[in-house]
């Protein structure tokens, strides 16, 4: 009797621990234990891909080897046209796709927000963070301390005090190279401290021979910049800058603890929309994005706009057993009496909605300029199908008797009429109009910009973004729609009263699942005020999908990714156009880490 009592309570115990383990891996716990940094440390060109292979895939060709080291902004341009470039391909039009916006009613009650926020599906996970950090290896390393060979060295007043630095011309075999011994496999953050001689340069840099793209030294002061993770190997690393322009003076570079970094873009960010008559749905999706930020990231898919037959939500679940959360739709071909492909968006984003999902539109906006050509895309060297259109507003006012300001406006008037058929619904809306306006300019292809958008400047951008804010919110009382903006660049962007969401499209190296810090905290910095009111940032347009984990431990968690569509191919066709079917970008065995994450939400 005394050996079955004892058997009884060692199975009571195990229930009770059984039931314990459960609770834990509910969906509240988990979101507690993401908040927790201690349970880590117990455990973003032509950015090859997205923009090149959505518009133009000849483009990327042109980019490829100084893109592979410019910034992600550029990549996801140039993806984007090539996947754009696929449509015209086998359809016969410029197309390409987008993302979408949600937005609501009026103001929710705490009842209403709890009830919408429960259709927002936490998928659980027995994934956790186990990085195991060496410290040591936090610390500056000095460039005169590195192997630098025959480069020449000088002292400059740096961070208030006499240094030494490194001389970096443009010799063929210029290089630093600094050794980092770890005694373990670590993470770091990489900073570098340095001065562009005669002009603002960029150079390489790579991590044990491998490329981790590009730096910038500014030749106003010394500064640092990079400020990214990198992932150190147990024993002898390598970190080489290399001469791309040359011509920089090199103090230092720095590796700090990851964990120790702040928390940016975390703390009072903006949770209302910048449309003060917001409707309640757009509030209601305002405050579940809100509610999860910093803590899970919101799974997004682009729909295929150009090809009706190919159901990307379908290859996603295929491949998952999981849909996305937010589906990613396209207004490109419902201008012009096009007959085509792509004019059942509203439907479809209609049925997403009504089945737990969330909604994203973008603009892909053709226009008819002095040349004849109708096309979102700019006139250049090399896109001579495109559109010369040229915004008609210069010094602070619109040229009204314009016949091109009347098809603005009468394009714009065109396009809220979908969006009121959106609100009508309920459906509220993650609007993404005018992408990627900076993109190109002053780099490739003649330096224009790859959207004719962004082609007048930063300040007829700007007035065209106000203007169909206003004509949307005011005239046609539109009250759904979330603003996300993505300009890439600071100079392109119309201010926090006329933005929800700030974006950024990263097309980078195939297989790289880097968080995407550096172009992360980029965004935050957009913000009129990043410091006491950031916008939250979410990732508009993917080639590679970041690893959600990684995401945490460097505190870019951001609101939402929005992987590309596919090319015109089949199912598991590895294929420069295709971002999410077959292994090109993503490998199967990522995208199911992905989608099972603890980190990520579903539909």
């Amino acid at each position: 009797m005394k050996k079955l009592f004892i058997v009884f309570l060692g199975l009571a115990f195990l229930f009770t621990a059984c039931d314990a383990n459960i609770a834990d891996t509910s969906s509240d716990g988990q979101e507690s234990s993401v908040e927790d940094p201690s349970a880590e440390d117990s455990s973003e060109d032509e950015n090859t891909a997205e923009e090149d292979s959505t518009e133009e895939n000849t483009s990327n060709d042109d980019n490829s080897a100084e893109d592979s080291t410019a910034e992600d902004s550029s990549a996801e341009e140039s993806s984007e046209e090539e996947s754009t470039s696929g449509e015209d391909n086998n359809s016969g039009d410029d197309n390409t796709s987008g993302d979408d916006n949600t937005s609501g009613d009026e103001t929710a009650t705490e009842e209403e927000t709890s009830t919408t926020t429960s259709t927002s599906t936490t998928e659980t996970s027995t994934e956790e963070l186990v990085y195991d950090y060496d410290t040591s290896v936090y610390k500056t390393y000095q460039a005169v301390d590195a192997d630098y060979g025959s480069l020449s060295t000088d002292t400059a007043s740096i961070d208030g005090s006499s240094q030494s630095y490194v001389y970096m011309q443009d010799d063929s075999d210029s290089e630093i190279t600094f050794t980092i011994t770890a005694s373990k496999a670590t993470k770091a953050m990489l900073s570098i401290m340095s001065y562009g001689v005669g002009g603002d340069k960029e150079n390489y840099i790579s991590l044990n021979e491998e490329s981790l793209g590009t730096f910038s030294s500014s030749d106003s002061s010394w500064e640092t910049s990079y400020n990214d993770y990198i992932k150190l190997v147990e024993g002898t690393n390598t970190i080489s800058i290399t001469k791309s322009y040359g011509w920089i003076q090199l103090a230092y570079i720095k590796l700090e603890n990851p964990r120790e970094v702040e928390k940016v873009g975390f703390t009072n960010f903006v949770t209302s929309p910048c449309d003060s008559n917001a409707n309640t749905a757009a509030k209601n999706l305002m405050a579940e994005i809100a509610e999860n930020y910093g803590k899970k990231i919101i799974t997004g898919q682009m729909d295929l706009t150009w090809k009706d037959s190919i159901d990307m939500d379908g290859r996603v679940y295929s491949d998952t057993g999981k849909h996305p959360k937010l589906m990613g739709y396209d207004f490109m071909n419902y201008l012009d009496s096009y007959s085509g492909d792509g004019l059942s968006q509203v439907e479809d984003a209609i049925s997403w909605h009504n089945n737990g999902g969330y909604v994203q539109f973008c603009w892909h906006w053709r226009v008819t300029g002095p040349n004849g050509n109708n096309s979102f895309r700019t006139y250049s060297s090399n896109e001579t199908d495109g559109t010369d259109f040229v915004i008609p507003y210069s010094n602070g006012s619109w040229d009204t008797s314009s016949e091109y300001y009347t098809q603005l406006i009468s394009d714009i008037d065109e396009i809220a009429q979908e969006l009121k058929t959106l609100q009508t619904e309920g459906v509220p809306v993650l609007w993404r109009p005018l992408h990627e306006a900076s993109g190109n300019i002053g780099k490739y292809d003649g330096g224009t910009a790859w959207f004719w958008w962004g082609n007048s400047g930063a300040e007829a951008f700007i007035a065209l973004w106000r203007l169909m804010y206003e004509r949307f919110t005011d005239y046609h009382g539109l009250h759904n729609l979330l603003w996300v903006w993505n300009g890439q660049s600071k100079d392109y962007y119309p201010g926090d009263a006329y933005v929800d969401f700030i974006g950024q499209d990263i097309y980078d190296t195939p297989k790289d699942y880097s968080s995407k810090y550096s172009k992360f905290i980029e965004a935050v910095n957009y913000s009129d005020n990043p410091s006491s009111a950031p916008k939250m940032v979410a990732l508009t347009e993917n080639g590679t999908i970041p690893s959600p984990s990684e995401c945490y431990e460097d505190n870019a968690m951001w609101a939402w990714f929005m992987t590309w569509n596919d090319g015109n191919t089949a199912e598991d066709v590895d294929d420069v156009n295709n971002f999410w079917t077959g292994e090109y970008y993503n490998e199967d065995e990522h995208k199911t880490e992905v989608y099972s994450s603890s980190y990520v939400i579903t539909r």
